[in-house]
């Protein structure tokens, strides 16, 4: 959360969450109640993104701001993994993976059925999606009660990342 102090118990109820998920997956697959752990950790990662992001509500460009951010820091490392998750299978079982499932994965869409290359890319899916709709929060529309406007993201016809009132 940037500069400011800690919530103590949401970074203890953050490490519950995580031990849930390890031992499930570690040791105890049958005891389901651990699953919540999944679900916990979601609603903390929820949480952290609106107490940080709080500053941010309503300004101009914030969403292009925030989702860039975003996009920069997890695109490139999940693309890495997907290439190497692919290479080990195909020099492993001699496989090459399904196009539209590699597509599927490197753009975050959700699977109706299938998995992603990485399989722990479904929660990737997840986030992106709660960053979306964060987006629509930190637009200048949502503080104002008006229409989203173009412009928070930058001109749709320009081909520049951020071209228009967001600046280059």
């Amino acid at each position: 959360m940037g500069g400011q102090s800690k919530i103590v118990t949401v970074q203890a109820l953050r490490a519950v969450a995580a031990l849930m998920v390890l031992i499930r997956h570690a040791a105890f697959r049958e005891a389901d109640f651990l699953a919540a752990g999944v679900d916990l950790f979601f609603v903390i990662s929820g949480f952290i993104m609106v107490v940080s992001c709080w500053p941010e509500f309503g300004k101009q460009c914030a969403a292009r701001r925030f989702m860039v951010r975003r996009l920069v820091r997890i695109v490139p490392l999940y693309w890495l993994a997907t290439l190497l998750m692919m290479l080990l299978v195909y020099f492993g079982t001699n496989e090459v993976p399904n196009p539209r499932n590699v597509i599927e994965s490197l753009f975050f869409y959700p699977f109706a059925d299938g998995r992603p290359v990485v399989r722990a890319g479904w929660t990737l899916n997840f986030e992106m999606m709660f960053y979306a709709i964060l987006c629509l929060g930190l637009s200048d529309a949502a503080a104002t009660g008006g229409y989203h406007r173009l412009d928070d993201f930058g001109d749709p016809r320009d081909s520049r990342l951020g071209a228009g009132a967001c600046g280059p």
